[in-house]
């Protein structure tokens, strides 16, 4: 199955919509979250090129739906958020993206990404 959708999941409305807007001009679907009360449907994961997850989404945070979700995300398509340090403490894996973000590095990131294909 081609893997068409990008999972945004961010707090931050703003943030949200600028990610998605990338992931649109790239050509794929973006999947908005505003936090982390959710679970990956089979079919989520079967379409799912990449995630970018921002580390504070209250009421959870990234390393609690992690543990529960992330083994279905390599970490080769995971593109972690946030404005300080807190994901290289937390054990989770993936491309560092550090909040405030300027759009060539997402789109840097989105070219990486993209270029492992399906």
């Amino acid at each position: 199955m081609k893997k068409t959708n990008v999972l945004i999941v961010d707090d931050n409305v703003s943030v949200r919509d600028i990610l998605a807007t990338y992931v649109e001009l790239k050509g794929y679907n973006p999947m908005v979250r505003k936090n982390y009360d959710f679970v990956l449907s089979k079919l989520m994961e079967e379409t799912l090129l990449a995630g970018f997850f921002d580390y504070e989404c209250p009421p959870n945070d990234a390393p609690e739906w992690f543990e529960n979700n992330g083994v279905f995300i390599p970490q080769e398509r995971r593109i972690l958020m946030s404005g300080g340090n807190k994901y290289e403490s937390s054990g989770i894996e993936g491309y560092l993206l550090r909040k405030p973000f300027i759009p060539g590095t997402v789109n840097d990131l989105l070219n990486e990404i993209i270029r492992l294909g399906d």
